[in-house]
């Protein structure tokens, strides 16, 4: 079975595909300080729940990289409503392929919950 696939239906009825729960993501939202027109980048984004709970929260720009095409569908899906759709890229590719296409010093916050396999290279991901 595919991977990405496997983990989509395991993580169906979670509001995040991750290991940390709704609590404590609300925890560091609340400890994290951004402006309106911040950038945040999202590594392995899934169905970018919460890169579109900061852009609600903070009213950022954000760039969601995901390899797999159900995940990015249920992303815009979840988006459409809540958050205007020109605000957010969706990166419909594997982030080993397209991350250095992307300057992090242009982000003001970088997130990867749960998808270090995302980016297994020695590169480490800096927000400025």
């Amino acid at each position: 079975m595919d991977r990405n696939k496997f983990s989509a239906i395991a993580h169906r009825s979670h509001a995040f595909s991750n290991p940390i729960s709704e609590s404590k993501i609300n925890m560091f939202m609340n400890h994290t300080k951004l402006n309106p027109n911040d950038k945040a980048i999202d590594i392995g984004a899934g169905t970018s729940e919460l890169l579109i709970r900061y852009m609600e929260k903070y009213n950022i720009l954000a760039t969601a990289i995901e390899l797999y095409e159900g995940s990015i569908e249920s992303a815009r899906n979840r988006a459409n409503g809540r958050i205007s759709l020109e605000r957010i890229q969706f990166v419909n590719e594997d982030a080993k392929q397209v991350i250095d296409q992307y300057s992090t010093s242009a982000f003001r916050l970088g997130i990867c919950i749960g998808s270090t396999h995302a980016d297994d290279s020695s590169r480490k991901c800096k927000a400025g």
